[in-house]
């Protein structure tokens, strides 16, 4: 295993989740890398963020899957309240507030949490300025985001799989991970 793909696995292993957060972030890396070289706005990975969690507010086997160890997570209840309210990407005004709202959560927790392991920083990905409204991921991890976009993927729905089974009591992850991820 690469020496990216261990720090990668040393998050995963040792991050101290106490939501979903930093495992939607590192999946959101993964994607906005593919266009990008550089520079990440914390608008592009909110928006990711919906798109990750968007299908996980529905209910599975009756109950929405809890994302947080404690009260449900933020977004998941930010994104039930819009979709109560018939929120659509088509009103584009209305998608504008969800995903800045989405992006304020973004900012305060995981982005500059996530390369944090005990008391720890090691910031291999992107300097952790601890504000603002972007990242500037450092030399050649786009690229390494890129190559290992399978084997990091994979890691991080199984992480998420895990977690949400943990902390919703269910034993079935397969059928958890089918519904997390479904396409």
């Amino acid at each position: 295993m690469s020496d990216f793909l261990t720090k990668i696995q040393t998050i995963l292993d040792k991050g101290g989740f106490v939501a979903s957060y930093k495992l939607a972030l590192l999946l959101s890396l993964v994607r906005l890398a593919e266009d990008s070289e550089s520079t990440l706005l914390t608008y592009e990975i909110a928006e990711e963020y919906l798109a990750l969690y968007s299908r996980q507010v529905a209910p599975f086997q009756g109950t929405v899957l809890k994302q947080n160890s404690g009260k449900q997570s933020a977004i998941i209840n930010t994104i039930a309240a819009a979709r109560a309210e018939g929120v659509t990407p088509a009103d584009k005004a209305a998608w504008h507030k969800l995903v800045k709202k989405v992006e304020q959560t973004v900012k305060v927790m995981p982005l500059w949490r996530l390369q944090t392991i005990g008391k720890v920083k090691d910031e291999f990905l992107y300097e952790n300025v601890g504000k603002g409204s972007s990242i500037t991921l450092k030399p050649g991890v786009a690229a390494s985001l890129r190559k290992h976009r399978v084997e990091i993927t994979r890691m991080v729905q199984q992480a998420w799989t895990q977690y949400v089974c943990r902390f919703n009591n269910l034993d079935d992850s397969e059928a958890v991970a089918a519904f997390l991820f479904a396409a």
